[in-house]
């Protein structure tokens, strides 16, 4: 069934200028259209995993930008719900996150954004279901002496995240394991990915300064000592996946 036109959604009470309109939509009949515009599709994880995430994806923006620009209420509609899966560009993307922190149930972090000293912030989204981090920056070059450390990606996380994934890590799998153990009791799915000598663009300093451990790193040993360190829960199953 097609939705009614844009130029019609508009919520009864508000007034109509001009004449041979339709008449105004409920609240409640928008609210299923919105659902319709704004349906999530689930992740498919192909063999390419760079290009796509453990989170779902959302509708193009030219699907529903015509329903974002219709009337005040229809982008009020929207915004709730377009914000639900949100994209962290910068650090300074936090700010804004936090305000509309109780709509947002899925976060994509990307390289950077989650700064040593902030390793809780996602803690602060009380409905996160899944998360998608970027880690390639928990591996630092201290100036001057010419060694790289391992940092921490993040700290805790909230109880509610069911499917989480790492991207492009350099540090042990096992503090991410932990983490998850203490943290996330109704997890479902761990995806595990780490940078790689063919997976950066251009090549990443960390191999470039280690190049005879990178077989080694990339053997993937002991990660079905890794599974058994996280429960299944009573929810679901427990998932542990890696990839390069």
């Amino acid at each position: 069934m097609e939705p009614p036109k844009l130029s019609n959604l508009q919520p009864k009470g508000e007034s109509n200028s001009g004449s041979g309109q339709l008449p105004s939509l409920s609240l409640e009949l928008i609210g299923l259209i919105a659902d319709f515009l704004f349906e999530l599709r689930p992740p498919k994880h192909s063999g390419n995993v760079e290009n796509g995430t453990i989170c779902c994806i959302k509708p193009p923006w030219r699907d529903i930008k015509g329903f974002m620009q219709a009337t005040p209420e229809t982008q009020r509609l929207g915004f709730r719900r377009w914000i639900s899966v949100l994209t962290v560009r910068k650090p300074e993307d936090w700010e804004a996150a936090f305000k509309d922190c109780h709509w947002i149930r899925e976060l994509v972090c990307l390289d950077g954004t989650i700064l040593p000293s902030e390793t809780s912030i996602l803690v602060r989204f009380p409905r996160l279901r899944a998360v998608c981090v970027d880690g390639h920056e928990d591996a630092r070059l201290l100036a001057g002496v010419n060694h790289f450390v391992f940092c921490e990606i993040f700290s805790s996380l909230p109880p509610t995240v069911r499917h989480l994934e790492v991207k492009h890590a350099h540090g042990p799998d096992i503090n991410i394991v932990s983490c998850v153990k203490q943290h996330c009791p109704e997890l479902e799915s761990l995806w595990l990915g780490r940078c790689t000598m063919f997976n950066r663009v251009p090549p990443c300093n960390f191999w470039e300064s280690f190049p005879s451990e990178h077989d080694s790193y990339m053997a993937n040993r002991a990660i079905d000592e890794y599974a058994k360190k996280i429960p299944a829960s009573g929810v679901g199953r427990t998932i542990l996946a890696t990839h390069a």
